[in-house]
């Protein structure tokens, strides 16, 4: 708790000195969750006697090892190519064939999950979970021109870009105007994709977020903390032992969010808007979903 604590305390100082990365407050942050975990497992073998074992000792050390070397590691992450090839194009000779599009009819093939015959957004423009699913994907383009042309091969003429934002912005989104038409003036939908986990920012972004449900899911192993204890308690442990600063900037994904899609709703008052993502994308296009009660779709999401 003291280490915790005194981590707290310096994420704190350096967010109030002003010009300093977000990057080095992120790091402390890591560093300390694994200094927490290891102190805290090391505490529980000696009160418990049950873990005081080699083994537990050993995965305990390569655990924080691993957390150590993967927050360094971060600064010299890669980030997508520029050209990525489009998930699907218009007039492929699969279009309509496969799992997928079984409707029940042909027993050489397995059904499909509900989710597959779904639909969402305007009735006259509704997409299915492969169209989703192709936008949380091209949230990871890093020009404007490649995201055009992603459109327009795997959707034609009918989808128009309407937002495109900076690719190292946090968060970052991109979203598509579908419509039945290329001329349709009446209700069509918005796609918000939100991008998932792909720079060193966002890599420590992720484990900053999550990283007092880690040390939450390492206790329970010691013990039946989550079997045990009512939702609304683990939440607010949940929301206590966060640090001030990764609650912020949590804060601030989620609200920026917030506004661009009511941004997207008031330039498009007619039409529905859906909101996807993919990993860390995905949560927070759920989180935008549940707090405007729109519909949304997230891909491996955390916690799935």
């Amino acid at each position: 708790c003291a280490v915790w604590m005194l981590t707290g305390f310096i994420c704190w100082c350096l967010n109030t000195m002003g010009g300093v990365h977000v990057m080095k407050l992120l790091v402390t942050a890591n560093v300390g969750l694994a200094l927490s975990v290891f102190l805290a497992t090391l505490a529980a073998e000696t009160f418990t006697g049950m873990l005081d074992t080699k083994w537990f000792r050993f995965h305990t050390i390569l655990f924080v090892i691993c957390i150590f070397l993967f927050s360094v590691a971060t600064f010299k992450l890669s980030v997508p190519p520029e050209r990525l090839e489009p998930t699907m194009t218009i007039g492929s000779t699969d279009q309509g064939r496969g799992i997928f599009y079984n409707d029940g009819s042909r027993d050489d093939m397995v059904s499909p999950y509900p989710a597959c015959t779904m639909t969402w957004g305007s009735p006259k423009a509704n997409l299915q979970i492969l169209d989703l699913a192709t936008m949380a994907g091209y949230a990871y383009v890093r020009s404007e021109l490649s995201f055009d042309r992603l459109l327009n091969e795997s959707f034609g003429s009918a989808a128009k870009n309407v937002y495109f934002s900076n690719f190292t912005h946090l968060p970052r989104v991109v979203a598509s105007r579908f419509c039945a038409s290329e001329n349709e003036t009446g209700s069509c939908t918005i796609v918000m994709a939100v991008k998932g986990t792909s720079t060193r920012l966002e890599v420590m972004a992720d484990l900053g977020i999550f990283s007092t449900v880690t040390i939450l899911q390492v206790l329970d192993k010691i013990g039946p903390l989550f079997g045990t204890l009512p939702q609304h308690v683990i939440g607010f442990f949940l929301d206590v032992f966060r640090l001030p600063f990764l609650r912020q900037t949590q804060e601030k994904i989620s609200d920026a969010l917030i506004e661009t899609a009511r941004e997207l709703q008031k330039n498009y008052s007619h039409d529905k808007l859906v909101v996807t993502g993919h990993s860390l994308g995905g949560s927070f296009a759920q989180l935008t979903g549940a707090r405007l009660r729109i519909p949304a779709v997230g891909f491996s999401a955390p916690g799935h």
